[in-house]
């Protein structure tokens, strides 16, 4: 009785090893590729039509996201440094911006490339100053040396180019940044822009 309960102690132990060593593959499998990305990003916006002092200009900034089954889906932080402007002898508008948001996109390779056509969404923070009395440029008339600052929501539809360096990348994306809702000197009425920048970062 002892023989025979350590011979099937012995044959059980590389027969639950074997099944194991196929089960987890198979596991492994089931769940599909899974690339995380991390990088920061340079680059710029060209004047959101409407007002003398642009709201975007240079900017820095960076994303993360997670691509599963070439879908994409990662968040989004930006801060373009605006611009000064005078239009008039002791008279100047200033203008910044914060943008933080969402992105979803699908990949697919072009042999090294991958092409990224995404989507991305969120909340645009501007923050103007005038030393005018009443700043038709700003978000809302400010009294003199005032400062304004107001939330907008964005979209930006897009593509994205990404060179694969070993267990880093490089990248290229360009954009149609759309705000459905300003209020500036033109009315109360979309506005649009074109940003592109540059990508570096790490993908595991």
């Amino acid at each position: 009785m002892y023989l025979y309960r350590m011979r099937s102690t012995r044959t059980a132990i590389p027969l639950v090893s074997s099944l194991l060593a196929v089960s987890v593959p198979r596991a492994a499998r089931a769940v599909g590729p899974v690339d995380f990305e991390l990088g920061a990003k340079a680059g710029g916006g060209t004047n959101i039509a409407g007002g003398p002092s642009d709201l975007l200009g240079f900017g820095l900034g960076g994303r993360g996201g997670v691509s599963a089954f070439n879908f994409y889906g990662g968040v989004d932080l930006m801060h373009y440094f605006g611009s000064s402007v005078t239009p008039a002898a002791g008279e100047t508008i200033s203008a910044s911006a914060w943008m933080a948001g969402v992105d979803l996109g699908y990949s697919f390779k072009i042999a090294i490339l991958t092409i990224r056509p995404q989507l991305g969404t969120g909340d645009l923070f501007v923050s103007s100053s005038s030393s005018l009395t009443a700043c038709r440029y700003c978000q809302i008339t400010i009294p003199t040396h005032g400062s304004s600052s107001g939330h907008n929501l964005y979209f930006e539809p897009g593509v994205t180019a990404l060179v694969p360096l070993g267990i880093y990348f490089a990248g290229l994306d360009a954009n149609w940044f759309i705000l459905p809702h300003i209020v500036d000197e033109s009315g109360d009425k979309p506005q649009t822009a074109f940003t592109l920048h540059g990508q570096l970062g790490v993908h595991f």
